[in-house]
């Protein structure tokens, strides 16, 4: 069985990279944290785009990552 972090790791790899590269381990290691525990109480999120987008979001409302999301929602969309 794939763990919940090895899911997030894959559903957010470009996302978590960038994260990593521009705002350093620490905010990367807190973010991953934050979706792990995001996919953690909500299983079913990690089946939906959608789902993917509103979570990138929440992790906005939290972060000051505005350009990365703004980067990664709209390669899930478009």
């Amino acid at each position: 069985m794939v763990s919940i972090e090895n899911q997030v790791s894959e559903e957010f790899d470009l996302f978590l990279l960038e994260v990593r590269q521009f705002y350093g381990d620490a905010i990367y290691q807190d973010i991953k944290r934050d979706l792990v525990e995001i996919y953690t109480q909500n299983p079913d999120v990690l089946a939906s785009q959608i789902n993917k987008f509103a979570v990138l979001k929440r992790i906005e409302s939290n972060y000051p990552l505005k350009d990365i999301i703004n980067r990664q929602t709209s390669h899930i969309i478009g």
